[in-house]
């Protein structure tokens, strides 16, 4: 996943290692006093998280950060799947997965979610909801040009890779500035939205590369679980 923020420094962000007495660990993007973020386990499960601009649910709704503590908590994605309660969240996508190749993709709209299973895709997700039911719902004035741009692009150059997708090749998508400034590497655009952070996780090695700045030129940094 690549993090584009607006205006936010580059400090903002915490590596963070949490070890369980059980042994379990666990490597988060995180930032300071956030309880859960974007991560992966010892178990091999890894989170994503991206926002989505869409009509809001009646009524009170759940922060997505608790959504992302409770997947932080599974040991596989049928856990997380059974354990999301019947309740309205705020509108967000996350994918989940894990080293068994069992991945979904989850979107939450108007306090309706739509769990579509992807294991057998190349499948990328930007900032558009790709629910058709959930479409007429969007908000594409809060949404922005990119995102549709965002979303073309990274899917083409999985679907030209699929079934030799490689974590060079995933480096190399969060780095592309075709169609700039409306590229999947974002330098500032005119809401001053940039790429501030980029991961990527490889759930069989249990191995995490984590860049700060903007992944066409930051290096990455490869994050283990041997703490």
């Amino acid at each position: 996943q690549n993090k584009d923020l607006r205006n936010r420094p580059l400090d903002r962000f915490r590596i963070m290692r949490v070890a369980y007495d059980s042994g379990r660990r666990v490597i988060l993007l995180n930032y300071a006093g956030w309880i859960a973020n974007m991560c992966l386990t010892s178990d091999g499960l890894s989170v994503t998280g991206n926002s989505l601009y869409a009509q809001e649910a009646p009524g009170d709704v759940i922060p997505f950060s608790l959504l992302k503590r409770l997947v932080l908590e599974k040991r596989s994605v049928r856990e997380v799947l059974d354990a999301i309660p019947k309740l309205p969240f705020e509108n967000f996508c996350i994918l989940v997965g894990d080293a068994t190749g069992h991945l979904v993709c989850l979107e939450q709209v108007a306090g309706r979610m739509n769990i579509r299973d992807v294991s057998q895709e190349a499948f990328g997700h930007a900032n558009s909801i790709l629910c058709e039911e959930f479409k007429p719902l969007e908000d594409t004035k809060g949404l922005g040009a990119s995102s549709p741009c965002r979303q073309d692009i990274v899917q083409r150059r999985l679907d030209a890779k699929r079934g030799q997708i490689t974590v060079a090749d995933i480096k190399s998508i969060f780095s592309d500035h075709a169609e700039y400034p409306l590229s999947i590497c974002r330098h500032g655009d005119s809401r001053g939205v940039m790429t501030t952070a980029s991961f990527v996780a490889n759930l069989t090695d249990r191995e995490m590369d984590i860049a700060i700045g903007h992944p066409c030129t930051a290096p990455f940094r490869r994050y283990t679980l041997d703490f």
